[in-house]
């Protein structure tokens, strides 16, 4: 009978899964960076890193419902400069309005001055 063994890492966060994700995701290879920080958010999901790392990873494969859920969940857990300029450049990049293609414009203000007032 096999059993599993436990993995410890010499962190107790996701910087060793960030750190491995971005090298899969700067070689082409999304689909396993989004695997790999699905392993890291399970391990770690109060770290708001990892998710908006996978924001990123979802919205460059075309998922920007995902990448919306994920960027406010980062932020829910510790508002980053860098995470609310991600969320408002998507915004303008995908509007919710498809039908008008208008970006919410009032949206992507408040997410910038949000991020001024952070940094």
């Amino acid at each position: 009978k096999k059993t599993k063994k436990k993995i410890i890492f010499p962190v107790n966060d996701g910087r060793l899964f960030n750190a491995w994700a971005k090298m899969e995701s700067k070689s082409g290879n999304l689909s396993e960076a989004r695997k790999i920080l699905g392993r890291g958010m399970e391990l770690y999901p109060k770290d708001y890193t990892l998710l908006q790392a996978a924001g990123n990873i979802e919205e460059r494969l075309g998922n920007i419902r995902s990448a919306r859920d994920l960027y406010g969940a980062s932020l829910s857990i510790e508002p980053s400069a860098p995470t609310l300029i991600a969320y408002a450049l998507l915004e303008l990049r995908s509007p919710i309005d498809i039908k008008t293609k208008a970006s919410n414009v009032t949206m992507v203000r408040k997410l910038f001055e949000e991020a001024l007032l952070i940094d």
